[in-house]
């Protein structure tokens, strides 16, 4: 066996989802078998096993690949899927509208299911309150409901470069036809600036 160590700034957005890297570097040219990838949070390390030593230019290939790598796990891509990946941040006043899409459900009693994902992080590591929602609001007559609304206690600090992954989905109904728009907002509750990034979003009818 043969092992290959990376650094987390080796990787796009200095952070690695083994099972993503591992399927990546199986869909690639490498001859080699991957047997495992390792993952140290802690230490922000990633080690990447073969069963045999890889060649010269397979090991370029598997530089290109940790160097594209995003470190984003895995969601289902539905219909409407939209995604925004520059960083902002918002007060704790107003809740901030990181990615939004438009619905469109054409038959009463529609079942359909909502997949987010994204990763945050406040400018104070004292601060652990932060909370985030999927809302849907109806066009036509204004009303909401909110489908999560979390409170998250976790101390991560942007300018030290932590970030909190968070993802999920909900299966939800539908009673009436409509235009509906789903978005996807993070607060911290503190008072201090809470940053997004890599937020995606997505609806599928089922």
């Amino acid at each position: 066996m043969s092992e290959y160590k990376y650094d987390f700034i080796d990787f796009l957005n200095d952070t690695c989802d083994a099972q993503k890297l591992q399927n990546q570097i199986d869909a690639s040219s490498i001859s080699i078998n991957c047997d495992g990838v390792t993952v140290k949070y802690k230490e922000e390390e990633v080690f990447i096993d073969f069963i045999s030593e890889l060649s010269a230019g397979e090991i370029t290939t598997l530089d290109g690949i940790v160097a594209a790598h995003d470190g984003i796990p895995y969601v289902d891509q539905g219909t409407g899927w939209v995604e925004n990946s520059s960083v902002s941040g918002t007060t704790s006043d107003t809740w901030q509208e990181k990615v939004k899409l438009d619905y469109n459900c054409t038959a009463d009693n529609s079942d359909f299911k909502i997949d987010w994902y994204a990763e945050v992080s406040s400018s104070d590591s004292k601060q652990p309150w932060n909370n985030y929602r999927v809302i849907i609001y109806d066009n036509i007559d204004g009303t909401s409901v909110v489908l999560m609304d979390m409170e998250r206690a976790f101390y991560k600090n942007e300018s030290e470069g932590y970030w909190e992954p968070m993802c999920g989905f909900k299966n939800l109904n539908l009673v009436n036809v409509g235009e509906y728009s789903i978005t996807f907002e993070f607060r911290n509750m503190g008072g201090k600036t809470a940053f997004i990034r890599n937020a995606r979003l997505s609806v599928e009818e089922k």
